[in-house]
Order: C-alpha cells, then sequence, then structure tokens
C-alpha cells in the first residue's frame, strides 16, 4: 500500500458532498487531473449519493485507462483493444488450434487468457497485472440459479462487469449499450449483429438453440434470456417470381428474402419486433410484463413465440397476407461453427449466402462513447470465475468446459463454452498513477549555474485546466497590541504555541488565532473553493502564493496530507485540534 493511502481521504470526499453535493464541473476536472487517490476517494464518495453515474468513472489524461472509484480498478479505456493490438497473437484464419484473434477483435477464452498473458509481458501502459474481469460464482443479486449452483440472470452486480454495466455506467437491463443504427445487408435490413433465436430446443436446461450474427456460433441460451427473432416460412410464397439461381432474392415490394438453398422465405427486416410488435406490450425491465418486446426489438424465447403467433393472426389474414411464419430451426448436434446446411438456415444464409467466416460481425457496431470508455461492443465479453473483483481469476471455471460471460448488448450474465468467440476487455487493481507520498519526491537538485526553486516547475496542461476561484494574496498579519504597547512575534510553526508578548503596564492581550490549514482568505473557515485552490496548486496550475495557508510545512509545494488536513478543518471548523498538519 502506497504511505499516501494511510491518510485520511474520506475526510476529502465528506468535505466536497456535503458542500454542494455533487461536484461541480470544476471540481471533477481537477479532481480528474489530480493524480492522486484524493481525487478518486472524492469522487467516489460522492457518487454513493444519487449522482450522475459517470462521476464514478475517471478517465487518464492521456485517455488510455479509466479508474473506476468504487472497485478501485483500472479498466482499458479500449474496451476492444484487441481488434487493433493482438500483443503478438496471430490472426484467426478459421483453422488451426493455437490461440488468436480475430479482425474484429473476438476471440476464443483460451485466447483471451493468452492475450492478457501476452499484454502484461509487454508491461502495457507499464503495468503487467492485467486480468480478466472476474465474476463470483455464487451473487445474492443474481436473479437465478444454474444447474452448478452458480447465479446468473439479469441485474447481476457483483461481478466485475456487472458493477460496470449496471453501477457505473447506469445502464438497464435489457437495454443495449450501443444501439445499431438503421443497415443494409444484401437484401435485409435492421440485422443486429447479436444472438437470434431458433425454435428447437437443446443446450442448458430449458433452453434453445441460438445463432449468432456477431461471430457465426450456433449454441444455445436459457429462455429468459433476451436475443433477436428472424422469423421465415418455409417454401416460396406463391405468386412470387421463380426462382433463378442459388443466391438470395428479394420478393416484390422487398419485404420478404427468398433463400433457395434451404427453400425458405425470410424477413427483410431481421429486426421487425423493433418497429411492430404486433400487439405485444414494451417491456418495463427483463420479467415484466411477462411476455413484452424490449425498445430495441429484443425479447425472451416465450415472447418470441408469441410474437410469431401474432404474426399469423394479424388482421385475420397474417402478416403479409401469410400465416405459416415460424422461428428457423437449428440442428443442436452441429458443432459450434459453420453449421451451414438446411436443417441450419442461419447458419447457411450466414455463411453461405451472406459470405461471412467465423468471427466477422453481420454489422459492425458504431464506435460511441458509453460513458469514458470507446469501441465497447454490444455483444458478450469473456469473465473468469473470481470472489471478489481484486481476486485472480481461478484456474477452473465455472462448470466443465465453460467459463464467466456478461452481454454488454443487455446486461445478461451467463456462461459460456470456452471454443464460442467473445469480446475482452481487461483491468488492473488499483489507480492508474502510483501515488507518492511527500517523502518521496525526489530530491532537488541544483547546477552550479542556477539557483534552485522552492517551488517545483510544472507546465499546466493545455486542456482542461481548473482556474482557482481568486483569492486574496495572503500579507502579514499586523501584530495585535495591548494599549499600543503590547507585540507579538509570529511563531516559526504554525502549530507552536503562541510567545508571551512583553507588555509595559498592565495590558489585555488578544492573540492571533494559529494559521488555519487551508483557509486561504483567512476568514476563519476553510470552503470549497479553497480545497479547489490547492488542488490547483498541487497540479501545478497556480503557485504556492495563492494559498500560502495551504502549506502548513511550508515546503514551497501542497501535498496530498495538506490537502486532507485542509478538508478536515473544512468539516470540523478551524477551531478543532485537527486545524493544522501534525
Amino acid at each position: 500500500m502506497h504511505e499516501a493511502d494511510s491518510v485520511k481521504e474520506p475526510d476529502v470526499a465528506e468535505f466536497l458532498c456535503q458542500h454542494g453535493g455533487q461536484p461541480r464541473a470544476q471540481t471533477r476536472a481537477a479532481m480528474t487531473r489530480f493524480r492522486t487517490t484524493i481525487g478518486a476517494v472524492a469522487l467516489g464518495a460522492c457518487a454513493l449519493s444519487p449522482l450522475q453515474a459517470s462521476a464514478t468513472l475517471l478517465l487518464s489524461p492521456d485517455g488510455t485507462t479509466v479508474y473506476d472509484v468504487m472497485n478501485n480498478v483500472s479498466w482499458l479505456a479500449d474496451a476492444n483493444l484487441a481488434a487493433t493490438n493482438r500483443f503478438g497473437l496471430p490472426l484467426c484464419t478459421g483453422s488451426g488450434t493455437q490461440p488468436c484473434v480475430n479482425p474484429s477483435g473476438l476471440m476464443t477464452y483460451r485466447a483471451a487468457a493468452a492475450w492478457v498473458t501476452a499484454m502484461n509481458a509487454a508491461n502495457y501502459l507499464g503495468h503487467s497485472n492485467w486480468q480478466l474481469p472476474t465474476t463470483p460464482s455464487t451473487d445474492s443479486s443474481c436473479p437465478k440459479t444454474g444447474p452448478h449452483g452458480n447465479s446468473f440472470g439479469f441485474n447481476c452486480t457483483a461481478s466485475a462487469l456487472g458493477s460496470l454495466y449496471y453501477k457505473a455506467l447506469g445502464l438497464e437491463a435489457p437495454n443495449t449499450a450501443v444501439p445499431i443504427p438503421n443497415n443494409t445487408v444484401g437484401p435485409f435490413s435492421n440485422f443486429q449483429p447479436y444472438l437470434y433465436w431458433s425454435q428447437t430446443s437443446g443446450g442448458q436446461a430449458g433452453g434453445y438453440a441460438t445463432f449468432s450474427f456477431n461471430s457465426g456460433f450456433q449454441g444455445a441460451n436459457t429462455a429468459p434470456n433476451f436475443l433477436y427473432a428472424l422469423p421465415m416460412i418455409q417454401g416460396k410464397i406463391s405468386g412470387t417470381p421463380p426462382a433463378s439461381g442459388t443466391g438470395l432474392e428479394a420478393n416484390p415490394g422487398g419485404q420478404t428474402v427468398y433463400d433457395p438453398v434451404t427453400n425458405v422465405t425470410w424477413l427483410a427486416n431481421a429486426n421487425l419486433g423493433a418497429t411492430d410488435t404486433f400487439g405485444l406490450p414494451h417491456c418495463n425491465d427483463p420479467t415484466s410484463p411477462a411476455i413484452c418486446i424490449n425498445q430495441d426489438g429484443a425479447m425472451t424465447w416465450d415472447s418470441a413465440t408469441q410474437f410469431v403467433t401474432n404474426m399469423n393472426t394479424y388482421n385475420g389474414t397474417g402478416y403479409l397476407g401469410q400465416t405459416n411464419w415460424e422461428l428457423p430451426p437449428g440442428d443442436p448436434n452441429c458443432p459450434n461453427y459453420n453449421c451451414e446446411s438446411n436443417t441450419n438456415p442461419m447458419g447457411e444464409l450466414y455463411y453461405s449466402q451472406l459470405r461471412l467466416s467465423q468471427g466477422a460481425p453481420v454489422v459492425a457496431a458504431p464506435n460511441i462513447a458509453v460513458g469514458p470508455f470507446n469501441h465497447l461492443q454490444p455483444y458478450l465479453y469473456w469473465a473468469c470465475e473470481g470472489a471478489t473483483i481484486h481476486d485472480a481469476c481461478q484456474t477452473d471455471g465455472p462448470a466443465p468446459n465453460f467459463e464467466w460471460s456478461f452481454s454488454f448488448g443487455n446486461g445478461f450474465e451467463g456462461t459460456n463454452i470456452l471454443a464460442d468467440d467473445l469480446y475482452v476487455t481487461a483491468y488492473f487493481v488499483g489507480p492508474p498513477f502510483a501515488v507518492a507520498s511527500p517523502t518521496e519526491r525526489p530530491a532537488s537538485t541544483s547546477s552550479p549555474t542556477s539557483s534552485p526553486s522552492t517551488t517545483p516547475t510544472r507546465t499546466p496542461t493545455a486542456s482542461g485546466t481548473v482556474s482557482p476561484t481568486p483569492l486574496p494574496t495572503r500579507t502579514p498579519t499586523p501584530s495585535r497590541t495591548a494599549n499600543s504597547t503590547a507585540t507579538r512575534t509570529p511563531s516559526a510553526s504554525p502549530t507552536a504555541p503562541p510567545a508571551t508578548p512583553r507588555t509595559s503596564g498592565t495590558p489585555t492581550v488578544t492573540v492571533t488565532p494559529p494559521l488555519c490549514a487551508g483557509d486561504c482568505n483567512h476568514d476563519s473557515q476553510v470552503t470549497v473553493d479553497e480545497i479547489l485552490a490547492l488542488v490547483n496548486i498541487a497540479l501545478g496550475n497556480a503557485p504556492v502564493t495563492a494559498c500560502d495557508a495551504g502549506d502548513a510545512n511550508h515546503d514551497g509545494q501542497i501535498s496530498v496530507d495538506e490537502i486532507v488536513a485542509a478538508a478536515g478543518n473544512g468539516l470540523r471548523g478551524c477551531g478543532s485540534p485537527a486545524q493544522a498538519l501534525r
């Protein structure tokens, strides 16, 4: 533990929160740039009050890490760094068994572990303690328990990714972190780079076969999860032109697409539920109403089957005049990837007709800012089993051949087969920058041709610099006199007892109170503006003379301990025993 961690940072946090509740913009900016635990703890404590979620996430000045003050971990700001930096791992080619990374950033769990190991070997950003996010096996905030006794479902907040989604980013299930804009893929529109339901049971107990249009993986998911639906009709719709060739053919009107290879007719709108619910209500949360469709078109398996039923009874004639819509079938015996056959029409559509390869999303997610993060993917991310967020990954997963995952597409926490391709992010425990105590500052050196400066020289950052509230420059306080004859010599230390005044006659002596640490304008109280002034001095944005009352040890600098002492005076008052730095 750094020495500065032992000081009473909560005093700073409590002071900033009590005096104005939410830190003002300049407070947040200054604290973000103040590379010590003081800034993190101050904003973290305020975040326990009803503030904006982003107040608990601090982007580093260089934009590479995000400090989660509630959990004391530093995340990669680029939530899909693997797409641009593989740390020596090869690109996946669809064959071979060695760990590899797809151009999209997707990778297996084995590759994810190897990628983090390679990042540590490279001492990325000066750290060699990066790790995958952890998930505990039991979490009382989760609504469901799996066959192996593991907690899963929506609203799980004890895991690192769950805490990030729900608490720090303030997202709500089953909402996606990154909405997918309208798009065109061949004759289709509004494809989602996510999982789609099939009608076929398989996989986990109560689960159904699913297909990923993000990676080409065919697996299974539990019925309460929120996925998308792409209904189809067996055969060719009567009255449409005869097929010519083996490619996809858009039918007249462009609302349906015929695949002559599998002999099925698809809806051209690959996310019709987002614009037409066929009478189903929108979801308030993942469980109410029981049958509902989320605003983005995702739905549970039960809702998807009801959605198709309502399509078939629409207006008494069925949607588009058809009454035989159904969810696509899926072969649960297919070995995960390359499931392209008549028994797997979604796989045949992905690989053969749309000509996508393993690990390729059907559409790319837009790079929009999600809090301080960039390149966050609205899909599944790998996690590992660990009792707490600060623990290292355990060797064994929650079940044989499975590891934990978390979806930024809807907030669902569950498990995935190790061979599946998911996205990866990482963090290390602690703030992004080491905190040096005052005694750890490098000793100043002087050259024979220059005079040493008592105040360290810093180059202020061009952007985000906070100017402190103007405060009067301190002038020496005149000595108080009794009958114009008593004088008092100021003490060399602000904590030393006042000297006994010399008097002539029998004077009435009024003693100047000792200097109150942080009381820049000498009005016997410490305000938020004065704390900000100290932060700015510590950052090098203002001279010590802007608040010499904060420099309790007269070393020409403002240290973490001195800011803590000033904040304590702001909370307890300048007459308290902790009025000056001890």
